[in-house]
């Protein structure tokens, strides 16, 4: 496989928060990926702080459209397996966000997110190690 992650290891596991479409779900467990949806592990109506610390918990890469993840991970205690802000237009539809995800994952290329943040807009991605 040509997907992020895949030629230097195992499946990257990926948890969605609820912003992001069940479709982009689907689309990344097709090209190998380890995914997990909020709305399906109870974590529907928790709070940022609560789904953060699952994904920390985990091991996954979490993957949202909310911006206040990133207070959250530049204060986190111990180690995460990265953030990737969605900074796209609220008008992409949920075939269009997944094919931006795969498009993302491809221009970050095999490198580690851990401690990271990724925010990713219409023309650039901008990343922050911790």
């Amino acid at each position: 496989m040509n997907s992020f992650f895949h030629s230097r290891g195992p499946a990257v596991k990926v948890l969605l928060d609820d912003a992001i479409p069940r479709t982009a779900a689907q689309v990344l467990a097709e090209h190998g990926y380890e995914v997990e949806d909020v709305r399906s592990c109870g974590l529907r109506a928790a709070g940022n702080a609560e789904i953060f610390a699952y994904a920390q918990e985990h091991g996954q890469l979490l993957i949202t459209r909310d911006p206040s993840f990133l207070h959250l991970a530049l204060r986190a205690r111990g180690d995460h397996a990265g953030i990737l802000i969605l900074a796209l237009p609220d008008a992409l539809r949920a075939d269009e966000t997944a094919g931006a995800l795969l498009r993302i994952f491809q221009q970050l290329g095999a490198r580690s997110l851990k401690n990271t943040v990724v925010v990713a807009e219409p023309q650039r991605i901008r990343i922050r190690h911790r």
